[in-house]
């Protein structure tokens, strides 16, 4: 068997063009039921705005608290 397997580095972020890209993907998250994926998107998404603010529409869709690292903290302490 041949141990070299090649991967390459994909970050999710980076295929996202809008909001409604974000959403799907907490949306998906949520439905599985698992905490510590809920919150992994959410990290994402924070990841996302940092990087790329265009993202949002500013429909006023997504709202996010003044403190989103806090807001984060208090789902992971909440779930665990």
């Amino acid at each position: 068997m041949d141990d070299d397997v090649e991967t390459t580095a994909w970050d999710v972020i980076e295929h996202w063009e809008n909001e409604a890209d974000m959403a799907a993907y907490l949306d998906t998250a949520v439905e599985t039921g698992d905490p510590a994926l809920v919150v992994a998107a959410l990290e994402d998404m924070a990841r996302a705005l940092k990087q790329k603010p265009y993202l949002l529409d500013h429909s006023g869709t997504l709202k996010w608290p003044q403190d989103g690292l806090a807001y984060q903290q208090e789902l992971r302490d909440e779930w665990t």
